[in-house]
């Protein structure tokens, strides 16, 4: 029986434009990279866990990187991703 799990993701968020005209395409104006992860430990009661540990490395607090000009390639859709809300963490 598992007693500690972690969990964990890292991301890349890109700004976009899309400038006017017929034949335009988006482009990249920049980029951020930011990421969490937590821990929780298994307390002595059925099916209860407790948060150890959490961090989530918060880009507002960064400036991001502006000359980065790569085009994003998505690997999921959001609309396809099953959503679990989550409260009192």
């Amino acid at each position: 029986m598992r007693t500690k799990v972690e969990n964990g993701n890292s991301f890349k968020m890109y700004f976009m434009h899309r400038p006017p005209g017929t034949f335009s395409i988006w482009v990249t104006l920049g980029t951020v990279t930011w990421f969490w992860s937590a821990y929780a430990d298994k307390t002595g009661a059925p099916n209860e866990w407790r948060l150890s540990e959490r961090r989530i490395d918060q880009p507002a607090k960064r400036t991001g990187n502006t000359t980065d000009r790569t085009l994003p390639i998505w690997s999921a859709n959001g609309n396809e991703t099953h959503w679990v809300e989550v409260r009192n963490i």
